[in-house]
């Protein structure tokens, strides 16, 4: 009965260490993400008492992985640089487990199966004795996992403790790939102004709703003779761009009905 208190005291205690690393990814700026996942690495190792916890981006299909984050526990080498960009074939046995399975682990990585015998021996080359990856998966596909590697010992991977880690695994994915994608569109919008101001032809960026420009490149300034600043917060035709006022009315007919316009030439 001790025994079993003492089980649930740990197991609400990693309840409330996962809870409080998910709250401080709400809202997280993305420039502060990959330190919070340092971070959040750092103190599940530290309760669960492990070596190493690492956390691996899926990429190609599910055929290759990157170790993306790492925390070691000193004296316990980092391997950052040698999982960066891996296939999963080099792991036959490991990796069916990840992408199908969702989870692969191990008491004792001696007593591993015949079929882990390239893994068995790699990890014992390593020196670790006890292992679990966690994985996550998003619409039937394996995008990313939790590794977590223990030297010391042989260590035993509980149910509840597995269902905690698969919540953490989901929680650090998740800020990734969000990182991922506002790093991607920030990217796309710096490709975007750069063509736009050094477009040699004149163009203008007009809001919709009110037809106001918002912004001019290089090249409009100079064709108009304007500046800057006279142009932007009117619209195209009270800084008379338009010569005729029948053009204005067919652009803005091909908008109102959300119709692209092209080829169309207009007096300037």
């Amino acid at each position: 009965r001790l025994h079993a208190q003492r089980a649930l005291e740990r197991s609400r205690r990693l309840t409330d260490v996962i809870l409080a690393n998910s709250a401080r990814f709400v809202g997280l700026r993305v420039e502060e993400v990959d330190e919070a996942i340092r971070s959040a690495l750092g103190e599940i190792g530290s309760f669960l008492d492990v070596d190493r916890v690492q956390l691996f981006d899926v990429a190609g299909g599910a055929r290759t992985f990157h170790l993306m984050h790492e925390w070691c526990a000193p004296g316990i080498p980092h391997r950052i640089d040698e999982l960066r960009d891996a296939s999963g074939s080099e792991f036959p046995w490991l990796w069916p487990q990840i992408v199908t399975a969702g989870l692969a682990q191990a008491s004792d990585v001696t007593a591993l199966p015949p079929e882990a015998d390239v893994e068995r021996r790699m990890l014992i080359a390593q020196g670790v004795r006890s292992f679990i990856c966690v994985a996550v998966h998003r619409r039937g596909q394996a995008v990313g996992f939790l590794g977590i590697d223990v030297f010391k010992d042989r260590r035993a991977w509980p149910d509840d403790e597995v269902a905690l880690l698969r919540i953490m695994a989901d929680v650090l994915s998740n800020a990734l790939a969000r990182k991922k994608s506002e790093e991607a569109i920030r990217e796309s919008e710096q490709r975007f102004v750069k063509a736009f101001q050094n477009s040699p032809a004149p163009m203008a960026i007009s809001r919709a709703q009110d037809e106001q420009v918002v912004d001019v490149n290089e090249a409009f300034v100079r064709f108009f003779g304007l500046r800057r600043d006279e142009i932007v917060g009117r619209t195209m035709q009270d800084v008379g761009c338009f010569a005729s006022p029948n053009d204005v009315a067919t652009i803005r007919s091909f908008l109102a009905q959300g119709l692209p316009l092209r080829d169309f030439e207009a007096r300037l």
